[in-house]
């Protein structure tokens, strides 16, 4: 099923004195006679105009409180209602059926579009070679439309929408043409959306603005006070002094992407398979590689199906099946395919399994969740075949109750190698002294080396991150667990360093167990010759709470930082208990925040999960797993569906030592490079 962005209309009034000339009303007549409603609004001065489109819950006024800003600053503005929206004629958009919302679309749009544009181009003042156009949503698309059929269009600005095939085809060769694009975490699928699109353009002043919670299109501007002054700021660079003539394409050989290799074979007439087979030998290659977002390949289907190539989309939808199948939606879209084949049983046994899946889908969109029934209903009717009654999943079996915190403390892990009985350890090693309760407090740490390390040696280094504070009567440092790690990284050949640090929960603690992790780092790559260390090669493993320290070495991550591991750690807001203020405050220090925020390296990173984990910290791993699969990042998720949080203590069981040994082998491959 197609999913369809939403948005809220949001209105807000600028004064009338922050426009520079008032507005003016204006009806632009159709090619076939349609009426549209418009509304211009000039600058003071000659300069560039600006055409807006608004998103496909809305109308023209969605734009209301960035016009006066643009005009302000000397660009004169159009925005103007599609038809069947807002005050324009046409038969309503929103009571049409969807196959014929694509055709409206794909016949009417581009002609309303042309001739808003050459009314624009017609209006006093308007610098005819320099023209930016911004879309949201379903005007994302008409931005792109338009910028390949004009090239006056100079620049662009994109709010989470999509393109379809011709949109990506030119923005491959558009080096030219500039493209500043913003989403939100919230919008369901749109962040990773606008970062693909922005994949297949290679213009160095790309830009773009990732929100966590400001919404859908133009109602990012209620939220994000800043969007709409770095609009402004995007036109003023990219547009105001743009060349008149659109530089030629780069003829220079340019290596395309894994993304852009997949999507050249995918869009080519039967490429399905071919597609298919790339899929299958990249994910043989690189796991962790993301090819594509869910929802792309689906509009890319449904275009084959309103192009009525139905044994294509079914080939189409199948990859979005392979690559998705946790996902209710891509088996009801390969329903609508095999519908539309004349695939009867096929129809029926995916749409069947659409509900299924939607029972087995928690987190799901309500509102979504009822279009999907809706849709794998309505075809199991129209097929003539029964709906089987959705089964009522029974609760997992609770899991057994951890042990108290005193008897986890002297717990070892539950997997072991020959050798670490034998290793080297010295304890109690001082790397920092605070000032504590008006007291000096030693924070130590135990240095774990290979059997036999002579001096001049130098092994790989991996600092334990436990998940509790400096407590007196509890220091995690000498917990048996922290211990048996790091004789296991010492018999694996590496130097293994648990540590005493401040860490206690609110910002102010995460602050300061931040602080003593990058000053442990430092002590140890300054005495990195005594403690038999390299100190080009490290990783950090954290546990638990610990997680939520790893946001330097996340962020712009050090050359010397080699691997990240996280075991039920704690990776982004666990929500409650605190003010909007503090939780604000904690989210900017989240390993997940810190991700999005780095521009620069990140290190290759291997995430344990345990099933029966506390829900929230699981969906914030999920969240930080789903982000760095957009970016492409070096990611390796290793799921214990029965582990409970502690499982390499906990869980005396063949998963836990397996991914145990995997941690091993993760950080043998990393710091041998």
């Amino acid at each position: 099923m197609k999913r369809v962005f939403l948005g809220l209309v949001l209105v807000l009034c600028f004064s009338a004195a922050a426009a520079a000339q008032a507005a003016r009303e204006a009806t632009i007549m159709a090619a076939d006679g349609v009426l549209l409603k418009a509304t211009f609004t000039p600058a003071a001065q000659p300069g560039p105009g600006v055409i807006l489109f608004h998103q496909c819950n809305s109308d023209r006024k969605s734009w209301s409180t960035l016009v006066p800003r643009l005009t302000a600053a000397g660009y004169h503005v159009l925005t103007f209602d599609f038809r069947g929206f807002g005050e324009s004629a046409g038969a309503r958009f929103a009571n049409l059926p969807p196959n014929e919302r694509v055709a409206v679309q794909a016949n009417q749009w581009p002609g309303d579009i042309d001739a808003a544009f050459n009314f624009l181009l017609a209006q006093r003042g308007v610098d005819k070679n320099r023209i930016g156009a911004a879309g949201a949503s379903c005007g994302v698309n008409q931005s792109i439309q338009l910028a390949l059929l004009h090239p006056q269009v100079k620049s662009l600005v994109l709010l989470s929408g999509n393109t379809d095939t011709a949109g990506r085809q030119f923005l491959r060769t558009a080096d030219g043409l500039p493209i500043f694009a913003a989403a939100s975490d919230d919008d369901f699928n749109a962040v990773p959306l606008m970062r693909w699109i922005l994949a297949f353009s290679h213009n160095p002043q790309n830009k773009f603005a990732q929100f966590k919670a400001a919404g859908h299109g133009t109602e990012m501007f209620a939220v994000e006070k800043g969007l709409e002054p770095m609009i402004v700021e995007w036109f003023d660079k990219t547009l105001r002094n743009a060349p008149a003539k659109m530089p030629a394409a780069s003829t220079s050989a340019r290596k395309p992407s894994p993304q852009e290799e997949f999507w050249s074979l995918l869009e080519e007439s039967g490429g399905a398979a071919r597609a298919m087979q790339y899929y299958e030998e990249t994910k043989k290659r690189d796991p962790n590689m993301v090819l594509f977002p869910e929802f792309a390949v689906n509009a890319l289907g449904y275009e084959r199906l309103q192009a009525a190539k139905a044994a294509e989309a079914v080939e189409i939808f199948k990859i979005n099946v392979a690559a998705y199948p946790a996902s209710p939606n891509v088996y009801d879209s390969l329903g609508d395919a095999y519908v539309a084949a004349g695939k009867r049983e096929l129809a029926i046994e995916t749409s069947r399994k659409t509900i299924q899946m939607l029972e087995s889908t928690p987190n799901l969109d309500a509102e979504f969740r009822k279009l999907l029934r809706e849709s794998a209903e309505g075809k199991l009717r129209q097929l003539g075949a029964p709906i089987a009654a959705p089964s009522t999943p029974q609760p997992p079996p609770a899991p057994p109750p951890a042990p108290p915190a005193d008897q986890v403390f002297r717990m070892p892990i539950v997997y072991s190698v020959p050798g670490m009985d034998t290793v080297a350890v010295r304890r109690d090693v001082v790397y920092k002294t605070v000032d504590s309760a008006g007291a000096k407090l030693e924070l130590k740490m135990d240095v774990y080396s290979p059997a036999g390390a002579q001096s001049g040696q130098r092994f790989p280094a991996v600092l334990l991150i436990s998940g509790g504070g400096a407590d007196p009567a509890m220091d995690w440092r000498v917990a048996v667990v922290y211990q048996s790690y790091g004789r296991l990284l010492a018999a694996s050949g590496f130097v293994g360093i648990p540590f005493t640090k401040r860490y206690q929960r609110g910002v102010e603690g995460v602050t300061q167990g931040a602080s003593d992790l990058a000053d442990i780092i430092r002590y140890v790559r300054e005495h990195s010759a005594g403690l038999n260390v390299n100190p080009d090669r490290m990783a950090v493993w954290a546990f638990s709470a610990g997680g939520f320290l790893l946001s330097s070495a996340l962020r712009d991550a050090p050359p010397y930082i080699r691997a990240v591991l996280s075991f039920y750690a704690v990776l982004d807001v666990i929500p409650g208990g605190r003010s909007l203020e503090e939780e604000q405050r904690l989210a900017d220090l989240s390993p997940l925040t810190n991700l999005r925020r780095s521009a620069g390296r990140v290190a290759p990173i291997l995430i344990a999960r345990a099933g029966l984990d506390n829900a929230e910290l699981n969906a914030g791993i999920e969240r930080f797993v789903q982000e760095a699969r957009a970016r492409n990042l070096s990611i390796e998720l290793m799921e214990h569906p029965q582990g409970r949080h502690g499982f390499d203590v906990l869980d005396d069981n063949a998963r836990s030592r397996e991914i145990i040994a995997r941690a091993i082998e993760f950080l043998k491959a990393r710091l041998a490079q």
